[in-house]
């Protein structure tokens, strides 16, 4: 039996598009959202109703509205036998949800669902279109941030795809601003169920495939954790909140304070260093989110958030695998690939991430790593157990043999060793190095303990050549020329062919005759010109290796063509500032100060840089520029003092 409200609300729709009518209409529709949340009476409401008949018959302008009589009549004195819901923020105070029933412009308040820095979302009808949202409520911002906020907003309302939940509308209400979106009725990733990791990795495909969607738009979303990933009662995945996306051919400003975008827990280590999120940092965060859902803990925790920008930025993550040793190996791969914290290291899009879960999911190789003929027979012997028992049973002795006893026979004692040996020292480099590219950082504090680690090496540099230019190599990143030339020379005095030494020592040489300090260009020269690169693994690493290489050879065209090459292909990575070094060499006087500038711009620790630039001031008469530089070289590397001196005179 349907009630008088019903009946009334009936009767109004069949009269259609009458003019002056809608306000009627949405109240009637208020009315029967009040009631059948228990937040009205009906007979209440029906009062109300017919106080607003007899106001249209009379012409009555403006209409009266059925908020307005309600709270004349004391409903916001009454409790609601619905009770609201209250923020479940640790340490949030305990406070009354603001009434529902509230319009904001089309949109009439149901219920309450949750609450965040941002502001409110609340549960609403559509009263055009009589369909439930969700509607965001900002809470009050300066101007400028709630403009490009909502501005950014609109960028995701652009995008159209089963597994992204839809924006409907960015607006200003009475300065209310609101953002109208999808109801997704489920639950996040925050609260959903950990026990099948087949399902996580499923709904972390889909929502890998929704990225590689927006991406392909234009759109980064810079936000994504467990918090902005949905699950709907259907098993149905939506990423939410683009509240923070920008448009990757628009410039951005939107974030937090301290210049950086995003929730530190799963920002990029781009982002926590302030620098411009691309899609590879979407792929970050995404793995770092399926991380916390394997281990159930988060990559990286610390209740400081400058502490826990620091670790994101510099620290390495601790194996999924090791957290959750049921995790399966290539699962960790691919977690780990995507936490790389050299960008070009990881997935170079959620597309192809997406595409390795997916070979996951079906028990085929990933290509993470390449698949080796090993892999590739352990794979399928895993996917067709069945077929292959006999032929596993036949091959299981050169199995063995190849994968497990011949590389240990190939790999000398001395070589272990070795590596063992200079591990420790290999970790503080590569723990400190990220420092020099990070505002405010004491990158002295974090160069002792390579220093540590050097000073406990010294004395097993004498035999070992490769272990002499470790070291030699890890004092030219300290800072100290006069140990690190030592340390370099032992190591060519035992082999003459060791790469690695001719290379620093030819730097360091190098960096000494530019500066006037010695004529030392032709033996720079010489062992730039013999030092390969194949040592180097990692392929900026290399590049820039090469672009030494042929300025040893004193091919200087080379070299301008293959720092153009790196800059194109490298972009804004960590150890493209060299590009700039070398421009910078090639040039004289003031030439150098434009190349130096952006390679400042880039590290912020670059000792080396204020040197090179406060001698070209220097050489200028600019005193003062000079001093300024020389002052901030011996700030990051207190070793260059003598040197400044001698450049002073």
């Amino acid at each position: 039996m349907t009630s008088p409200l019903d009946d009334l609300y009936k009767q109004t729709q069949k009269l259609g598009d009458v003019p002056g009518l809608e306000p009627r209409t949405e109240d009637l529709q208020l009315g029967r959202v009040l009631v059948e949340q228990g937040m009205a009476p009906e007979a209440l409401v029906m009062e109300c109703l017919e106080e607003q008949e007899k106001a249209m018959r009379l012409g009555t302008q403006p209409l009266p509205r059925l908020m307005d009589m309600l709270k004349k009549r004391g409903l916001t004195t009454t409790r609601p036998s619905v009770q609201p819901i209250s923020d479940s923020r640790p340490g949030a105070p305990a406070s009354a949800a603001p009434p529902p029933g509230e319009r904001i412009g089309s949109y009439i308040k149901v219920s309450l669902l949750g609450k965040g820095g941002f502001g409110e979302v609340w549960k609403a009808l559509d009263t055009k279109l009589s369909r439930h949202v969700a509607l965001k409520l900002m809470r009050q911002q300066a101007p400028d941030e709630l403009r490009r906020f909502l501005r950014e907003a609109q960028t995701a309302a652009g995008l159209s795809h089963p597994n992204i939940c839809s924006i409907y509308q960015v607006g200003d209400e009475d300065g209310r601003n609101f953002i109208a979106m999808q109801l997704v009725e489920g639950q996040t990733l925050q609260t959903f169920p950990r026990h099948n990791p087949r399902e996580i990795v499923r709904i972390i495909r889909d929502a890998a495939r929704a990225l590689a969607y927006a991406h392909s738009r234009g759109v980064v979303h810079r936000d994504l954790k467990p918090a902005n990933i949905m699950v709907d009662q259907s098993g149905r995945v939506f990423v939410m909140d683009f509240g923070l996306a920008k448009r990757t051919d628009v410039k951005s400003s939107v974030s937090v304070s301290g210049g950086v975008a995003g929730t530190p827990a799963y920002m990029s280590p781009e982002q926590a260093r302030s620098e411009e999120a691309d899609a590879r940092s979407d792929v970050y965060s995404l793995g770092a989110t399926l991380y916390e859902l394997l281990a159930d803990r988060a990559v990286f925790k610390s209740n400081d958030v400058m502490t826990l920008l620091a670790k994101v930025a510099t620290e390495e993550p601790v194996s999924v695998r090791r957290r959750n040793s049921r995790v399966a190996r290539d699962l960790d791969t691919i977690v780990m690939k995507c936490l790389e914290k050299d960008r070009r290291r990881r997935y170079p899009s959620a597309e192809e991430l997406a595409g390795d879960l997916t070979h996951y999911l079906e028990g085929e190789p990933i290509s993470a790593h390449p698949p080796s003929f090993l892999y590739r027979l352990q794979k399928r012997v895993a996917k067709h157990r069945a077929l292959t028992a006999a032929v596993a049973a036949g091959f299981a002795g050169i199995v063995i043999v190849v994968s497990v006893l011949l590389p240990r026979l190939l790999r000398s004692e001395q070589a272990l060793r070795r590596r063992e040996t200079l591990k420790p020292l290999e970790d503080a480099i590569k723990e400190a190095h990220p420092y020099f590219y990070v505002h405010g950082a004491d990158i002295r504090q974090k160069l002792k303990r390579v220093e540590q680690e050097l000073a406990a090496l010294e004395k097993r540099v004498a035999g070992d050549s490769e272990i002499a230019a470790t070291v030699g190599m890890g004092w030219y990143v300290v800072g100290d020329a006069a140990k690190a030339e030592g340390a370099l020379r032992a190591a060519l005095a035992e082999d003459g062919t060791n790469d690695r030494a001719h290379y620093y020592l030819g730097r360091l040489l190098l960096e000494r005759s530019v500066l006037g300090l010695a004529d030392a260009r032709a033996a720079a020269e010489k062992h730039l010109a013999r030092a390969g690169t194949a040592w180097i693994t990692d392929d900026l690493e290399r590049h820039v290796a090469e672009a030494y290489r042929a300025l040893g050879q004193r091919r200087p065209d080379e070299v301008q063509r293959l720092c153009a090459e790196g800059l194109a292909k490298f972009r804004d990575s960590i150890g493209t500032e060299e590009y700039s070094n070398l421009r910078a060499i090639l040039a004289s006087g003031d030439g150098r100060i434009e190349p130096l500038d952006k390679a400042i711009g880039r590290r912020h620790h670059y000792a080396w840089g204020y040197v090179l630039r406060g001698a070209a001031h220097a050489q200028a008469g600019r005193g003062a520029e000079a001093d300024g530089d020389f002052e901030k070289a011996l700030k990051v590397n207190p070793y260059l003092s003598e040197a400044i001196g001698r450049l002073r005179k």
